[in-house]
Formats: C-alpha cells, sequence, structure tokens
C-alpha cells in the first residue's frame, strides 16, 4: 500500500491511501476512506514524552539523600534493594510518571544497581557540589557537608545560627 502524502482540507489535514494496483487485502482502506490518526497521535506524544522526560524536571547537581523507609510507603521499599540506612546517596537523575504525583530518584544501590525509589522514602542531607561518588557513609557526608558550610560566604550562613547554613539552623529548631 503506497501512502499519499497529507490533503489539507477544510475540517484540518486528512490522510488519504491509495491501494496498490493488485492484491489488495479486503480489510485494506478503500480509496478516500479516512485513516484512524487518533492512535497515531498518541503514540507520537508518548514516544516524544519518553525522549524528553514528558515534563520539564530540573534537579541540583550534586544533592545526596539519605533512605528513612516509610512501613506503607510506595514500593519497591530500600531497605529491601539493597539501600542501607547509613550511607548517603547521590541523586543520579530523578523521573515523574505521569500518573502519579511521586518523583522517583534514581539511585545506585550497595550492589551498584540502578533503582528508582519514590521520594517519600527518601531525605534530603546537602548539596556537595564536588563529590562525583554515587554513596558515601552517612558520616562522612555529614562531615564534608559541615566543612563545606564553614567555607561558605557570610551572606549565604542563617543569621543567629552560630555558622550553620539555613537547612542546618532549621534542622537544630
Amino acid at each position: 500500500m503506497n501512502a499519499r502524502p497529507r490533503k489539507t482540507l477544510k475540517g484540518g489535514t486528512w490522510p488519504f491511501v491509495e491501494p496498490t494496483q493488485h492484491g489488495v487485502p479486503s480489510d485494506a482502506p478503500r480509496p478516500g476512506r479516512r485513516l484512524r490518526s487518533q492512535p497515531m497521535r498518541r503514540a507520537r506524544r508518548r514516544a516524544a514524552d519518553a525522549t524528553t522526560g514528558g515534563h520539564m524536571l530540573s534537579l541540583e547537581p550534586g544533592i545526596y539523600l539519605r533512605v528513612q523507609e516509610l512501613p506503607n510507603g510506595p514500593t519497591p521499599f530500600p531497605l529491601r534493594s539493597g539501600f542501607g540506612l547509613d550511607t548517603a546517596y547521590r541523586a543520579l537523575g530523578l523521573f515523574n510518571p505521569s500518573e502519579t504525583s511521586d518523583a522517583y530518584f534514581i539511585l545506585s544501590n550497595d550492589r551498584d544497581e540502578i533503582w528508582f525509589i519514590c521520594n517519600r522514602h527518601l531525605r534530603c542531607l546537602g548539596l556537595l557540589r564536588g563529590s562525583q561518588a554515587t554513596r558515601m557513609p552517612l558520616e562522612q557526608a555529614r562531615t564534608l557537608l559541615r566543612m563545606e558550610s564553614c567555607a561558605m560566604p557570610d551572606a549565604l550562613l542563617a543569621p543567629g545560627t552560630g555558622g550553620r547554613t539555613l537547612h542546618q539552623g532549621a534542622q537544630a529548631m
């Protein structure tokens, strides 16, 4: 079957198909019969969403997270999937499926497997912009965060918090 280029009519664009001269199957579209374009539009939209991620999401490079599994939270459960409570994990990416309001962080577990873990199981530690490690011991990450906060300019420190950042000051209260 040879497809003729789309023709523009008053109602919009209509694809028409003309059959080949010989061997036209009985279920083949007849000349001038409109093809269903809705499934094709949905398929193109899904393909575009897959390549662009569907929605624009931004992820700060160098963000480290810790696991705090919720007992009735969404699957997969991180502690059953090779993650530990004493490890800080670098967010490698972020995915937001359209059928849910949850975001799924892309993390590498202790067995070097890549997992999509729901944001409800995770807590933010902070930003370590200079580190490229996919995971590190939790205490080492906290030490590095303290060292970075001491090196911050005074304008970024929260007033009256004794040199802690705004985030650390909120935790202490």
